[in-house]
């Protein structure tokens, strides 16, 4: 019904009308494209300015993936493949970590995590779960550029990594514009597989529960120019914004070719290799 009442909106307003095959084809792709339809396939100049529904970011390439059976499977990880970890370390001691391989021209998400307020070793032990569950090794762990910062102790995220015994540590580059990070993610979302274990809502570490990885991806959300006062689009930070940001790294370490095995160029990302 809705779909009838925007083709007849359609019409009154361009004065075009779609004959039965238009609008098959129109609801069909309308199932794989989401929010984004109107933008990709607009039906008048205005709606190829649409932000999509709600302002998702990243739903309706989620959905496209869900048409195509690329998440909530079962695969088993590649021991041989480069396999990284990415990092948000966001307010309020929020941390968000996502696991994930490069397979040729192909990206794996096989795991999730998130907690607040919980000391680094609790993270390396989840890492630790991480590769003995997986049967992997991790080539280097991805972390934004904050973790370079030092504290009021003169000590930086990276070195107490280390302190910790994660030496192989790769500092993504601050971005000038996290569009363009998020439009990176978008593109490598076109090539990805969410394992289950990544939409698994989970126990935090006091009872709990939170959603999962693929879940806080659906949800993460823009507001339109306007609100809030602000002139742009922005992005809302809220309770899914860390784990869209930690994805977001992984993306930019990408588009930075930080996607390498140690002495090789394997997963170079733009630069060159099998994650090209």
């Amino acid at each position: 019904r809705e779909l009838d009442e925007y083709f007849l909106s359609l019409e009154r307003e361009t004065g075009v009308a779609l004959d039965a095959g238009q609008k098959r084809w129109y609801a069909r792709m309308a199932r794989v494209m989401g929010a984004a339809m109107k933008q990709e396939y607009p039906g008048t100049p205005q709606e190829a300015f649409s932000t999509g529904e709600e302002g998702s970011i990243y739903g309706s390439r989620i959905m496209a993936l869900r048409e195509r059976g690329r998440v909530g499977t079962e695969f088993a990880a590649d021991p041989d493949a480069p396999t990284f970890t990415a990092w948000d370390l966001g307010l309020s001691d929020h941390t968000a970590i996502w696991l994930v391989q490069v397979m040729g021209d192909s990206f794996h998400w096989l795991d999730h995590y998130a907690a607040s307020q919980q000391p680094l070793a609790h993270y390396v032990e989840k890492m630790k779960e991480w590769e003995k569950a997986h049967g992997v090794a991790v080539t280097a762990h991805l972390l934004p550029h904050d973790a370079a910062r030092r504290d009021a102790h003169g000590i930086s995220y990276v070195e107490n990594m280390s302190r910790l015994g994660v030496a192989n540590v790769r500092v993504v580059p601050r971005t000038t514009d996290v569009w363009r990070g998020i439009n990176t993610l978008r593109e490598l979302l076109e090539r990805s597989f969410f394992h289950a274990r990544t939409q698994e809502r989970v126990r935090g570490v006091r009872g709990e529960e939170e959603p999962g990885g693929v879940e806080h991806l659906e949800l993460y959300r823009s507001r339109p120019p306007g609100a809030g006062g602000s002139l742009v689009e922005s992005p809302v930070h809220d309770g899914h914004s860390h784990t869209a940001d930690a994805a977001r790294t992984f993306a930019e370490a990408w588009s930075h070719g930080l996607l390498h095995g140690p002495g090789n160029d394997r997963g170079r990302g733009r630069r060159g290799g099998d994650g090209r």
